[in-house]
Order: structure tokens, then C-alpha cells, then sequence
């Protein structure tokens, strides 16, 4: 019933109908990259916190 040439805005649907794998690759991805930035705000985080407890030791005196 599809087109020999369907049109690029249904050629992406016919793919996902004959191989449904490229939906499951998709969100995947999704999933990774999501992954991906919360490590990421987690590490900042972390920084900022060593950055502070760095600025509260530079303050102070240093003893040895």
C-alpha cells in the first residue's frame, strides 16, 4: 500500500513499520544521552563543592 518513493515525511513511519528495532535504538539513545547529562550535573556538583571547601580552607590559616 506504501509508495515505491513515499514521501520523506512517511518514510520515516514505513521504516519503523518494517523494522521496529529503530524505534527501540531511538529511545535508547534517549535513554544514554539522559544518562548521560545527569552524570554530568552530578560531577559539576561535586566541583563546586570541592571549589567551596577550598575557598573555606584558603581562608584560614594553614597548619601544618
Amino acid at each position: 500500500t506504501v509508495a515505491a518513493l513515499p514521501r520523506p515525511d512517511q518514510s520515516l513511519h514505513s521504516a519503523f513499520r518494517r523494522r521496529p528495532w529503530i524505534k527501540i535504538k531511538i529511545k535508547i539513545k534517549i535513554k544514554i544521552k539522559i544518562k548521560i547529562k545527569i552524570k554530568i550535573k552530578i560531577k559539576i556538583k561535586i566541583k563546586i563543592k570541592i571549589k567551596i571547601k577550598s575557598r573555606r580552607a584558603d581562608t584560614r590559616p594553614i597548619e601544618w
